[in-house]
């Protein structure tokens, strides 16, 4: 019964292929390594990005935001005797609030337009006139000016008497007032 072998050569015919040949391994380990990489580039770019925050200039004591509403009731308050009313305020950042408002004299009552920029000089806030239009003709600056000055108190009057305001800006919603106080 020694009948020869079909597989004198030693092989079989149905052996099952090694995947892991000499050669393999490190062509593996590549395509993996590629995979890892490709996965992290895909995540990273479809990321969405952060905000970044900005920082404040400096630190201050405190920050207050008057709204447009508060503006326009305060200068329809300050310059009533002046004869203005019917104000309305709007914030144009980074640095111009534009004021309707009527002016009224005697019976005859007239759309004023003033263009402001709110700004801290010396520890005080001011509003510096940029430009006046009563009914379409240009006031003379140092008119519209005065009704600026009138209402610069109303600007102060949340911060208290103590307050140094460092800095002036306009926001969306109103102006941003940053004040330190003295001896805090």
């Amino acid at each position: 019964m020694n009948s020869p072998s079909p597989f004198l050569d030693g092989t079989r015919p149905n052996a099952p292929r090694r995947f892991l040949r000499i050669g393999t391994l490190p062509w593996a380990v590549f395509l993996l390594l590629i995979g890892f990489a490709l996965g992290i580039l895909v995540a990273a770019a479809t990321r969405p990005a952060q905000p970044v925050p900005i920082p404040p200039a400096r630190a201050t004591d405190v920050r207050v935001v008057l709204s447009d509403r508060y503006l326009a009731r305060r200068i329809e308050q300050d310059a009533h005797g002046m004869g203005i009313s019917h104000v309305r305020i709007r914030s144009a950042p980074p640095s111009r609030l534009i004021a309707q408002m009527q002016w009224t004299a005697q019976f005859i009552s007239i759309p004023l337009l003033v263009v402001a920029q709110p700004r801290a000089v010396n520890g005080q806030v001011q509003l510096r006139i940029l430009s006046a239009d009563l009914a379409g003709v240009s006031l003379p600056r140092n008119v519209a000016q005065a009704i600026a000055n009138s209402v610069t108190g109303s600007l102060r009057r949340p911060l208290g008497k103590t307050a140094r305001v460092v800095r002036a800006r306009v926001r969306p919603q109103g102006i941003e007032l940053d004040a330190n106080y003295a001896g805090g």
